[in-house]
């Protein structure tokens, strides 16, 4: 499982912070407003969109991962290869903001509206505290996500067109980053 957070600048978040403890829930509202679509179109775009399937033969790191995969692919599809995708992967990535002891869960299709702290909130899923901070942080469950976007990816799915989560994550946090910033600002009341 991958667990990135995009954390704003340190200094100019002290010295709002002290004000924005009182209004947690539309700092919240603006974040999501203002940063989440962008966040979320990246998501989308770079890493639960699928490549083409591969070519053969495939460019595996060494034979040994070979051996494992094949074997682990045959017992997950009953013997059967090639893989067959079950898309879950490309389905798995969430995108969580959480700022002060709110927390909201987003689907990367599901359009961020500001409405997640009003009466209903739909297909988003509200968590309960999460510490005091502002992130927003990427993540998917899916067992296999390391060995085909992360570090343990194998050199064939870059080769098919699997965007690396090092790389989107540096997006996300340049593009983030001044976001946040702005919406904490535009959400508290001047001193």
């Amino acid at each position: 499982m991958f667990w990135y957070e995009i954390v704003p600048p340190v200094k100019e978040m002290e010295a709002l912070s002290r004000r924005v403890e009182q209004q947690p829930i539309e700092t919240l509202r603006r974040i999501e407003d203002l940063v989440l679509p962008e966040v979320q179109a990246i998501v989308q775009e770079r890493l639960a969109t699928e490549p083409p399937p591969p070519t053969y033969p495939l460019n595996w790191l060494s034979a040994q991962q070979r051996i494992a995969a094949i074997l682990a692919i045959k017992e997950k599809q009953g013997g059967k290869l090639p893989y067959k995708r079950t898309h879950q992967l490309s389905k798995g990535w969430r995108v969580m903001l959480t700022a002060g002891t709110m927390s909201v869960q987003y689907e990367p299709t599901q359009k961020a509206s500001g409405q997640a702290f009003k009466a209903g909130l739909g297909e988003t899923k509200r968590f309960g505290a999460e510490g005091g901070d502002t992130s927003i942080a990427l993540r998917n469950p899916t067992p296999w996500t390391d060995w085909v976007q992360g570090r343990k990816r194998q050199p064939f799915h870059e080769d098919t067109g699997w965007q690396k989560m090092d790389d989107v994550r540096e997006e996300v946090q340049q593009r983030a980053q001044p976001l946040i910033v702005q919406a904490w600002q535009e959400s508290i009341p001047p001193p």
